[in-house]
């Protein structure tokens, strides 16, 4: 004779396995929620990690281009820029500024550094946007421009008397050699800064200004003489 439970009991079976499995469906649901909040987190957090990491890689990058005194190029930033300049005419320009290391020692390196950035702004204003600046070192800047600067004027541009905080009034000279290329089978950016240079202590020996590069004639042709 079989057992048959009475229909409440089986009710109450029933019941009571429908509770539990609805229970189970929900913690379920709430478990994958659960982790599909916990996943949507960590590819947040991965995501503002990763862009974290890229900005700061971008700031270090921009820290080697850019000189911290000046604002300018640095040399890993303005050398491919210079020599790209050089496949067309141009003029490249090494300035030098005269007695820096009097006022280092004179007015400190603040000072020194403060009239760097002056000269660089000065500079820029004095070339326009479509020059091209570096710091080279020290007090050397080098300039990539198109043909006929007046060189006479932008040293008269630099060399105005400066107010520097932390110091008096302050006069610095420049000397500055310039190298002219037409642009055709140029030497290169190597023999452009050595001829420069040679050019820029040929006017420091003369007192400042500027002093052009001794070139063959078909590369000095259209360069105005010094008086």
């Amino acid at each position: 004779m079989r057992n048959v439970l009475p229909a409440a009991a089986t009710a109450a079976v029933l019941g009571c396995w429908l509770v539990d499995r609805v229970r189970s469906e929900r913690a379920l649901v709430r478990e994958r929620r659960s982790h599909r909040i916990a996943l949507a987190d960590q590819r947040e957090r991965h995501r503002r990690e990763l862009g974290e990491v890229e900005q700061r890689h971008r700031s270090d990058i921009a820290e080697a281009l850019t000189d911290p005194v000046t604002g300018l190029p640095t040399r890993r930033a303005w050398e491919p820029t210079v020599s790209a300049r050089l496949h067309a005419p141009c003029e490249i320009a090494l300035l030098d500024l005269d007695g820096f290391k009097r006022i280092n020692d004179t007015h400190g390196h603040a000072v020194g550094d403060q009239l760097l950035n002056l000269v660089a702004k000065r500079l820029r204003r004095a070339l326009g946007p479509d020059a091209a600046l570096g710091r080279v070192g020290g007090d050397e800047i080098v300039m990539a421009v198109r043909p006929g600067v007046d060189w006479e004027r932008v040293t008269a541009a630099v060399t105005t008397e400066a107010g520097i905080a932390g110091a008096a009034a302050v006069r610095v000279g420049v000397s500055i050699g310039v190298y002219r290329t037409d642009g055709k089978n140029g030497p290169g950016l190597t023999h452009a800064l050595r001829s420069a240079d040679t050019a820029m202590y040929r006017a420091k020996r003369l007192g400042g200004g500027w002093q052009p590069a001794v070139e063959p004639r078909s590369e000095m042709a259209s360069l105005p003489r010094v008086a």
